[in-house]
């Protein structure tokens, strides 16, 4: 009997990480970096904000940003267009997620998160 019960805990253990490992499989993010730039903000549009800034070569540039922590926009309401222009410190993750399609095919998509905003005074 008790052997019977050892064997049901077996077969349960191994269920449970069995779909847990499927489930990680199904939509996997993975965070490729941080980083923090300044920026001027451009505006809110189609669920995109965007901020223009100077990329490493000192050119001009816009960046675009998919996502947003919630209680940033409690502190900065960037959907309103009020704060278009001012000069943000703006730090962000960049998130690849891989999606399995209905046929079976692996996709990759990269998405762009707000984690820290300050606004800044430019001098």
């Amino acid at each position: 009997m008790k052997n019977i019960k050892n064997i049901s805990a077996l077969i349960i253990a191994l269920l449970f990480v069995s779909y847990t490992g499927i489930s990680q499989e199904e939509s996997e993010e993975v965070s490729l970096e941080t980083q923090t730039i300044k920026g001027i903000f451009d505006g809110y549009e189609d669920g995109s904000y965007s901020f223009k800034y100077k990329n490493e070569d000192g050119d001009n540039d816009v960046i675009f940003f998919d996502k947003i922590k919630p209680e940033l926009l409690k502190v900065y309401d960037l959907n309103s267009g009020k704060l278009k222009g001012k000069t943000f410190e703006i730090t962000f993750e960049t998130i690849e997620e891989e999606e399995i399609g209905d046929d079976g095919d692996s996709e990759y998509n990269r998405t762009k998160i707000i984690t820290l905003l300050k606004q800044i005074q430019i001098k």
